[in-house]
């Protein structure tokens, strides 16, 4: 029987060509792991967002004058849904083409639907254990955040790992950001006075119009998502931790001083001023 014949220099280096073509379209089919993270500070948002509505709606009495703690979701939800606007850019940075499988949305909806169930128990008076509180949350963090958890364990670096980097933004995506920190500011500033939900209802109608009308534009919430760098997504992080926070107090306390939403305010305002202009210079 004849031996095979021993591929020449240049079919091997066409073999080589291959196998390096083919592992330069794996990783750049690869989750990048700055996609990984973002989905992960998702996460986070969501299950905080949920655990702290738990936790207001806890004894809520819907007849309660004023709304109770429900005048105080605006706080929660505002960063919620621009972070969802502002993530949609980052995944196009990040060319994310893949969907959540059908078991991977059945394990993710389950502590949402049971955290519904407990919202309409707290709202029609129905007293469950206090510890549901905090599971409904850590259980809807594992089911989200896992496929990117398992992403960053992952010691191989994807292709556009090395593209992500904090850059000076343009003027326009500096003027939305400062934009996204004055609706954190407004939002946070008026939240005790008794007309604050007229004040709500006129930024939501502004936010709704400006991301339907901007969704394209240089200025929208996509683009902005796409061209912010870490320190950006951490200072905007840093605000709505703020916004939590501000919401978390203003609905356990019975009054609290108006330096309280205030300061929230111009904290809140100036982290997104700081993030609109860092970095001073485009790094090397």
């Amino acid at each position: 029987m004849e031996s095979e014949r021993e591929p020449t220099v240049a079919e091997a280096a066409e073999l080589l060509g291959r196998h390096n073509e083919i592992r330069s379209r794996a990783a750049r089919q690869r989750e990048s792991r700055g996609s990984a993270w973002l989905q992960v500070v998702g996460s986070v948002l969501l299950s905080v967002y949920v655990g702290i509505l738990l936790v207001m709606f806890t004894g809520f009495d819907p007849h309660e004058s004023g709304g109770g703690p429900s005048q105080y979701v605006h706080l929660l939800l505002l960063p919620v849904l621009l972070f969802c606007g502002l993530v949609q850019g980052a995944r196009d940075r990040f060319r994310v083409r893949t969907r959540p499988g059908v078991g991977q949305v059945i394990i993710g909806a389950a502590p949402l639907a049971a955290f519904m169930v407990l919202t309409a128990l707290s709202i029609a008076g129905v007293a469950y254990p206090w510890w549901l509180n905090a599971l409904i949350p850590l259980v809807l963090f594992a089911a989200t955040a896992s496929p990117a958890l398992r992403r960053l364990r992952d010691p191989q670096p994807s292709a556009a790992d090395d593209r992500w980097s904090t850059q000076p933004l343009p003027p326009v995506t500096r003027w939305t950001t400062v934009a996204i920190g004055a609706a954190f500011g407004i939002g946070s500033a008026v939240s005790t006075w008794t007309w604050a939900p007229l004040v709500w209802m006129a930024m939501w109608i502004a936010l709704l119009i400006a991301a339907i009308v901007g969704w394209r534009m240089p200025w929208g919430l996509p683009r902005t998502g796409f061209l912010w760098g870490p320190a950006h997504w951490m200072l905007y992080g840093a605000a709505t931790v703020v916004l939590f926070a501000l919401a978390a107090v203003l609905s356990t306390v019975d009054t609290a001083s108006i330096a309280v939403p205030f300061g929230a305010a111009s904290l809140a305002f100036a982290l997104l001023v700081l993030s609109s202009v860092i970095p001073l210079r485009t790094g090397r």
